[in-house]
């Protein structure tokens, strides 16, 4: 899997070792800053000269970098943290995802280095003690950079703020340390569920009042899609909702080019071909993914290319299912198989099957130093009887998954559940939201019904660099339409965001 962006330099890496204490060679990180500042673009420079400003004066100061799908955004964040760590000065990124936090050096997810509790509430508050070691490094912390805001609920930035004033004793917004936020608000926003269009813009961060002490500074230039201007241009109009709509369809109904389009019985052989799926080719499929906006989508053609695509003999591991005691409920209400039956949001199926070569994904953090993260995609090397033994995508590491136990936070489920099942799930095919901040060589999308939130279809596009990269099939509904030359469908713009 690659990372967002084509904008990249050769060196490796440098060591970073996790909380209280990021250690790294300074000789070293300066080279590395020397080496990415001198591949930023103009524009990129422009930024980065304006933050490193800031840091280097000590003046307080919050930025917004608008960076539309593949602008180089992460190479902008890598290269301040590599400048910063050679000037000996502490950079801490923090990304909304475990995907995104993964692409940043030394990166965490906003919750673990915040410390924010689950679920977020406008009456919560950090668990982050004044006097602990983790307050202390967010004191000592010259620059901190945080990723993928757009997906980031008011409540919480409203928190931290709280946590920076109560821990730096500063009346300034975030106790007067530096932020640089980054994001697009083009693409997915705060996921509420059941929400309506107004519920979701009020709990998006443009409408803390803390948005109006950020600077805002935007990039333009889509370097994932360079190679393609015209897709580059689409993209752009896509995610603003400047697109022609067809009023004769629908208030939000587009019109897409029919060029790259596949019949749902031919979409997989599209990306993923006819031919089976052995040790000597699941390289090419590692960017490589069907992207659907519901799971039940992803779930059927995740079990047609295990079963046809993937030679060998399938494994099933089945889930133990329990409910917790409480005094309100008597669990002996709930028998066993219709636990079973419960496919809550962020916990894997009952009956999970595999076999070698399944690309599957991990849906809980398990360790994230190495990798183990939430939305890490991995290939199966070994199925054991009590583990599985996975390759990373990304790094290439092997590690060793265990089956864990897993409670749902899926409010529909009105008892307390746990389901012991290993944490993962077939990707052949994944949702348009979770495959946000990810790029692929070549992509499918499949529209049984119109997206349903906003960004959604910006989201999906923006995952490759050029459009012929993508395919993508659609059925006829009362929202869609499907003629010679062009396929309609919605395209769900809350220009109020943007």
């Amino acid at each position: 899997m690659h990372g967002r962006t084509c904008q990249h330099f050769c060196l490796p890496q440098p060591t970073i070792v996790d909380q209280p204490n990021i250690l790294y060679n300074v000789e070293q990180e300066r080279q590395y800053g020397q080496e990415a500042f001198s591949k930023l673009n103009q524009e990129q420079t422009l930024i980065v000269e304006e933050v490193l400003s800031s840091v280097r004066n000590e003046s307080p100061n919050c930025y917004f970098i608008d960076e539309p799908g593949g602008s180089g955004e992460t190479f902008i964040y890598t290269a301040l943290c590599h400048i910063l760590r050679g000037e000996n000065k502490v950079v801490l990124p923090v990304a909304w995802t475990g995907i995104a936090a993964n692409l940043l050096p030394g990166g965490r997810t906003s919750h673990a280095l915040f410390k924010l509790p689950v679920p977020i509430l406008d009456t919560s508050v950090s668990s982050m003690r004044p006097n602990s070691k983790e307050a202390q490094l967010l004191r000592k912390t010259d620059l901190f950079i945080w990723d993928e805001v757009s997906m980031v609920p008011k409540d919480a930035i409203n928190i931290v703020d709280k946590l920076f004033k109560d821990i730096t004793n500063v009346n300034l917004p975030f106790g007067g340390k530096i932020f640089v936020f980054g994001g697009d608000f083009r693409q997915v926003l705060p996921v509420v569920r059941h929400a309506t269009r107004t519920s979701i813009i009020e709990n998006c961060i443009k409408r803390s009042p803390l948005w109006s002490k950020v600077k805002i500074r935007r990039l333009v230039q889509n370097m994932r899609a360079n190679n393609d201007p015209e897709f580059k241009n689409w993209l752009l109009k896509l995610g603003n909702g400047d697109l022609e709509i067809q009023h004769e369809i629908s208030e939000d109904t587009i019109k897409i080019p029919r060029q790259y389009y596949a019949d749902y019985d031919n979409l997989i052989a599209k990306v993923y071909g006819t031919n089976e799926i052995n040790d000597s080719n699941i390289s090419k499929f590692y960017s490589t993914a069907i992207l659907c906006p519901k799971n039940d989508e992803c779930s059927t053609f995740n079990e047609y290319i295990v079963s046809k695509l993937l030679p060998g003999d399938i494994k099933i591991y089945l889930s133990c299912d329990t409910v917790e005691k409480n005094e309100s409920y008597d669990a002996q209400c709930y028998p066993t198989e219709f636990l079973n039956s419960l496919n809550p949001s962020g916990l894997p199926p009952h009956k999970l099957i595999l076999k070698k070569n399944t690309i599957v994904m991990l849906i809980r953090n398990l360790n994230a130093k190495e990798g183990l993260i939430n939305g890490a995609r991995m290939v199966v090397s070994h199925l054991g009887e009590n583990a599985i033994t996975v390759k990373l995508i990304d790094s290439g590491k092997i590690a060793i998954i265990p089956r864990v136990k897993l409670t749902p936070s899926d409010p529909t489920v009105p008892f307390q559940m746990t389901r012991k099942q290993f944490p993962l799930k077939v990707a052949f095919a994944m949702t348009i939201n979770k495959a946000q901040g990810q790029t692929f060589d070549k992509a499918g999308l499949y529209l049984p019904s119109p997206v349903f939130s906003h960004g959604q279809l910006y989201v999906a596009f923006s995952r490759v660099r050029r459009f012929e990269d993508i395919t993508f099939s659609a059925q006829a509904t009362f929202k869609q339409k499907i003629e010679n030359e062009f396929i309609f469908t919605s395209n769900i713009v809350f220009k109020e965001v943007l």
